[in-house]
């Protein structure tokens, strides 16, 4: 398992903050998708989840450095969303609880409005939680994470590549129709 996960297993303060504030629950040991109603043809070890029983899991060789991360969805939307951890914290936490309506967001709308409707993201976030960048900051900074002004373009580069992590229901055996 890679360093930064072990961090926030270590430090139960930071996997509260990344629960609450982002979402993201880490899982204490590897789960692999026989737990679950999919699978994938490649690789697709599951660290953590989100209070709507999504997964984020590694697409391949988890024990590499820069190995894609995936998410599936309860409702069966899954695809890759980041090239290596470090980004997918950079998602997570600069776009907290978001960050999955900016694709359908994009989706909708390409690049017109975007910006403005991450503000409106921000904006309703920071009414119920107005220490949002605090918050924010403290995460990143003990996960050595830097906010990167590439972060959105560098997301939706990973959305319009080619889709090369499909899941398949257990049940049907189908693919997911529904790609990120």
């Amino acid at each position: 398992m890679t360093k930064k996960l072990e961090i926030i297993k270590a430090d139960k303060s930071l996997s509260n903050l990344l629960e609450n504030f982002c979402d993201f629950i880490i899982c204490t040991k590897p789960k692999c998708t026989k737990d679950y109603l999919f699978y994938s043809k490649e690789s697709y070890t599951i660290f953590a989840t989100n209070g709507a029983g999504g997964t984020f899991g590694f697409i391949g060789d988890y024990n590499k450095d820069n190995v894609g991360i995936g998410y599936v969805s309860s409702e069966g939307e899954s695809g890759k969303i980041a090239n290596n951890l470090d980004e997918l914290f950079s998602l997570i936490i600069f776009y907290p609880y978001f960050w999955h309506d900016l694709i359908r967001f994009y989706r909708n709308n390409k690049k017109n409005g975007l910006l403005e409707y991450i503000t409106e993201c921000e904006n309703e976030i920071k009414k119920d939680n107005p220490n949002y960048y605090h918050i924010q900051n403290k995460i990143a900074n003990k996960l050595s994470i830097k906010r990167n002004d590439n972060l959105l373009d560098n997301f939706i580069k990973i959305l319009l590549e080619r889709p090369g992590f499909i899941v398949y229901s257990t049940k049907d055996n189908n693919p997911s129709e529904s790609l990120l």
